[in-house]
């Protein structure tokens, strides 16, 4: 499979060598990220540093095991936590309130659809009320810390 393009590529934190000097000039991977962003971070902040970022083509890297299983709806809410950081710290969010309603927006229209269709989509009573809760808590999240 053809690697993707150099300026679309994003290192992945477990199969990633960079020279001590880039990481130098960088600095350390940013603890306020949680780990599903820190490798974007990462990259973003090496190119705007003026470092290549490549793929060495002959190499592969096969991941066995994996981390702590967590529920979607944790696992959402850390994804959406960690996103708004990332995107706020480059800079890539032009108009704040604006993205904070649209997503405010989604997210009530997707509780509004689990409440109304979730007996429908779901057949577990308790994975329905996860999802209903879990949207419960991105709002009341997005609402306290979007800005």
């Amino acid at each position: 499979q053809k690697a993707p393009h150099a300026s679309s590529l994003c290192i992945i934190t477990g199969c990633m060598a960079t020279a001590r000097r880039a990481y130098s000039d960088i600095g350390n991977f940013d603890e306020a990220l949680d780990f599903l962003d820190v490798d974007l971070d990462f990259s973003m902040r090496l190119r705007r540093k003026g470092w290549r970022v490549d793929v060495d083509q002959s190499v592969r890297v096969f991941h066995v095991g994996g981390g702590t299983l967590q529920a979607g709806n944790k696992r959402l809410l850390r994804f959406y936590k960690s996103r708004w950081r990332l995107l706020r710290k480059h800079s890539l969010i032009r108009n704040a309130r604006l993205a904070r309603t649209f997503i405010l927006a989604r997210l009530v229209l997707e509780w509004i659809a689990l409440r109304v269709f979730g007996k429908i989509m779901f057949r577990s009573d308790e994975i329905l009320a996860r999802k209903v809760a879990g949207r419960r808590e991105l709002i009341a999240f997005c609402r306290e810390h979007y800005s």
